[in-house]
């Protein structure tokens, strides 16, 4: 087995999809006989014991934020975790650097002298998110950047793996080399600690959830436009429920009036068994992104617990339409509406969904083949 030295640039760990991939990652790589290290930033939200070694940068500039985006602290960081990953390449001699995202990628271009290959672990692609992060004016700029790094960025490593195969297409047509650019779909993990009761049902109402951040890529306006959209009568048929940590501020949103805020309830984005145990809960699982380039970990959550997913059929990958998932294309919103009225109005369409979920969980998210794949990849390196 080898030794693997893992960089992330970010806090760790927290509830974001990233930071749930890697330490999935991780986790999953030192239960298969690696011998794994993570070195990352100093804070996160929850500091669980893991069976690897984790490896914390100092906290200067002092940076407690866990959103994703841009902020001024982050190149001080970003080259903090630069130079501590030449200190451990030095100390640790790993066989390999497993680094994520591209932060880390240009931070493990400090240590290329000692010698290790790196695996780049694309969590997302630049291109179409780095825009959603700035203002309008400067939309253009930064999209501009993000293929830059899209383009430039594999070349700096000697093997790549994606979460979606529509980023491993679209690198492929900026001319980088199919032997050295591969798919590996996360992984679902469900918790090993008991479910607990954090929802209850409620089956006067149709239960719709939401998890996960608020930012702009997830395109949560085309759901509140939908809300707008139900026949006369259906909206007071259901609730929807928002596990996030970011901060809700309905008048961002034209389209939510106090009928619509009336049947939308914000909950804490608490601990992995209890977002589990509101999936559960759910009547329907709604993944209203529509933003290509990622995997959301809110849809891999919800199949591995057989749950009903409204979801664009760009962001599933492999999901049989009405039979696993209900695609539909989230930038329609009055597709939205009529796909969540149909299902209202369908329980028997549900329930097929349900078992189709779960079906799908084991075909496209195996944890067992993706470390049979991983380990593939580090075998090849």
């Amino acid at each position: 087995m080898s030794r693997i030295l893992h960089i992330f640039c970010g806090p760790f760990s927290t509830r974001q999809g990233t930071q749930v991939l890697v330490g999935q990652t991780c986790r999953l790589s030192a239960e298969a006989g690696h011998e794994v290290h993570l070195l990352t930033y100093a804070h996160g939200s929850s500091y669980p014991k893991e069976p690897f070694e984790i490896h914390r940068i100092p906290d200067f500039p002092r940076f407690n934020s866990e959103r994703s985006g841009l902020a001024w602290q982050k190149p001080l960081l970003d080259l903090s975790v630069a130079m501590r990953t030449r200190d451990l390449c030095a100390k640790l001699r790993p066989d390999i650097l497993h680094v994520h995202h591209y932060e880390a990628l240009l931070a493990a271009q400090w240590a290329r002298l000692s010698g290790p290959p790196i695996l780049f672990h694309l969590h997302a692609m630049f291109g179409p998110e780095l825009g959603t992060y700035v203002s309008k004016s400067l939309f253009g700029v930064a999209t501009m950047v993000g293929r830059t790094l899209d383009r430039i960025g594999p070349h700096l490593a000697d093997l790549t793996v994606t979460v979606h195969p529509w980023i491993t297409k679209q690198l492929l047509n900026m001319g980088h080399n199919p032997q050295t650019v591969h798919t590996l779909k996360p992984p679902f993990e469900l918790p090993n600690s008991p479910v607990v009761s954090a929802a209850t049902k409620d089956f006067d109402v149709f239960n719709l959830l939401y998890t996960g951040n608020l930012d702009a890529y997830q395109n949560m306006e085309t759901l509140f436009d939908a809300l707008a959209l139900l026949p006369k009568g259906f909206l007071e048929k259901i609730k929807l429920k928002i596990a996030t940590d970011s901060r809700f501020s309905p008048s961002l949103y034209p389209s939510i009036t106090p009928e619509i805020l009336a049947r939308i309830e914000i909950v804490e984005h608490s601990t992995y068994p209890q977002i589990i145990s509101l999936i559960k809960s759910a009547d329907l699982v709604i993944v209203p992104r529509q933003t290509p380039g990622g995997a959301p970990i809110k849809l891999i959550n919800a199949l591995a617990c057989g749950a009903p997913v409204l979801v664009d059929s760009i962001v599933a990958d492999g999901i049989v339409h009405g039979r696993e998932a209900w695609l539909v294309d989230m930038s329609c919103t009055d597709a939205v509406a009529s796909a969540i009225t149909d299902l209202i109005n369908n329980p028997e369409l549900a329930q097929r969904l349900k078992k189709g979920a779960l079906v799908a969980s084991k075909r496209e998210h195996s944890p067992t083949k993706y470390v049979q794949d991983l380990n593939q990849y580090y075998r090849d390196l």
